[in-house]
């Protein structure tokens, strides 16, 4: 299994709505993303 990584420390801190981040993570599921890294220090990553 390929396995991809996305960096959630860009969009834990901005001024995105929720909505705007949901698309965001949905379109890059569809690409194949398989692993959302989440760490403390991206802010709201955790919650989003």
């Amino acid at each position: 299994m390929l396995k991809l990584d996305f960096d959630t420390d860009h969009i834990g801190g901005s001024n995105n709505s929720e909505s705007e981040i949901g698309s965001l993570l949905n379109e890059v599921a569809d690409l194949g993303i398989n692993i959302f890294d989440t760490a403390r220090g991206y802010n709201l990553s955790e919650e989003i």
